[in-house]
């Protein structure tokens, strides 16, 4: 009820320098950025503020004639939530350490290893600090006709959260005819739900406890790619997904100041699941014209047996039916235009269900000089009124512009 004066500030640095060596890439990156905004009126707190901030290093082998291949990185992250339910500057430290190791053992066949390892420290009294370790074990086979891979990953906890895990790494492609390709996979792993996850969820979010990591358990597909003709692909597909631990956002009242309670927005978890089936068709001319259009259908399900209703809010958000549609033009080689439309229709609960996404949206850019190009798009040209996050309504008709600068 009433107005609310909205703001959402962001700030983003970005740093990116790559050595080439004779044999070897070397990597260094840097990482800043700054969120400030603020809550609905009558929310427990007024604003928020995110900063993180996060250092890269990485190697990787070029020589493809090494019997050996090889990439490792390391990086040093910084993640700080001003405020959450019951908490004041919740501070998150990670050392991010991946790596990977490949070998051929004949002109078609190769076997690797992956290794991934995350060890999380918490300036919270209310939270734990874990090390999660993850090893991925995999054999590839790739030929005129086919595309193998079989593996596993084996996840390990130490710490908090759930302390072994494993799911499988399959992947098969059958190229029965230039331009047609029967496949299927069975994929999953470990999705870690630090700051910077929580944040892309849902920014207006309360954290009132440590949350585990969301595991898919299993996405198994099956699908049908064909290029009938030049530039123009097509992919049918149907599967299943399971996700443990699966992330939520619901109301829910926070006790704030003399024993007052605000009503503000709760991420917990739940288990989900949904079958899916979905369309692709991509066509692209030269470098003047390409279209997109992609359609995915989902029936979820959250098994729910308890008084809470946390089952039923895990699916409100989720999305039944997705609908994109892009198109690119160049009607010259400085000035490129788009038109877009996505729409998003939630998944029915308890006979109801949330107003769709539907957002129309155009834009363009124009390179003057070279590596110097202004831009801009407009979103929501329908002025449509419809929500990303509970209760929080999206700008009617907006616009953003600029200046871009590559050098």
């Amino acid at each position: 009820d009433g107005k609310w004066n909205s703001y959402y500030y962001r700030t983003h640095a970005n740093m990116d320098y790559v050595h080439r060596f004779r044999k070897a890439d070397l990597n260094v990156a840097g990482n800043f950025g700054l969120s400030n905004f603020n809550f609905l009126p009558d929310a427990a707190v007024r604003k928020q503020k995110f900063t993180s901030g996060d250092i890269h290093f990485g190697v990787k082998s070029t020589d493809t004639e090494l019997p050996l291949r090889f990439s490792a990185e390391t990086n040093l992250m910084l993640y700080e939530r001003q405020y959450d339910s019951g908490f004041l500057n919740s501070r998150e430290y990670i050392v991010r350490t991946k790596a990977l190791v490949t070998g051929g053992i004949s002109d078609e066949q190769t076997v690797g290893i992956g290794f991934a390892m995350d060890n999380v420290l918490y300036k919270n009294n209310h939270f734990e600090n874990y090390t999660s370790l993850s090893l991925n074990p995999h054999y590839r086979l790739e030929n005129d006709d086919w595309k193998i891979r079989i593996g596993a990953l084996v996840d390990m906890g130490f710490g908090f959260g759930k302390k072994f895990r494993a799911a499988p790494d399959v992947a098969v492609e059958y190229n029965f005819s230039d331009s047609y390709i029967l496949y299927a996979q069975a994929k999953g792993g470990r999705l870690q739900n630090d700051f910077r996850r929580l944040e892309a969820f849902c920014p207006y979010g309360q954290v009132s406890s440590q949350p585990d990591a969301t595991y898919e358990q299993i996405n198994a597909a099956i699908g049908f790619k064909a290029s009938p003709a030049i530039g123009l692909w097509l992919n049918l597909y149907g599967g299943y997904q399971n996700l443990k631990d699966d992330l939520l956002f619901q109301p829910a009242d926070f006790e704030s100041t003399a024993n007052k309670y605000s009503p503000m927005l709760s991420i917990g978890q739940w288990n989900t699941s949904n079958i899916y089936a979905g369309a692709e068709i991509r066509y692209g001319y030269k470098n003047i014209f390409s279209f997109s259009a992609t359609g995915i259908y989902r029936n979820w399900d959250a098994k729910d047996d308890s008084q809470s209703n946390a089952g039923a809010y895990a699916l409100v958000y989720k999305p039944a039916f997705e609908a994109d549609l892009h198109m690119d033009v160049h009607p010259v080689s400085a000035l490129l235009l788009n038109l877009g439309y996505r729409h998003i229709s939630r998944e029915k609960v308890e006979g109801n269900k949330v107003d769709a996404v539907n957002n129309l949206y155009a834009g363009g850019s124009y390179e003057f000089f070279k590596g110097i190009s202004v831009y801009a798009r407009i979103d929501n040209l329908l002025n449509q009124d419809y929500q990303y996050y509970w209760g929080y309504p999206t700008e009617g008709i907006n616009f953003t512009g600029g200046v871009s600068f590559k050098f």
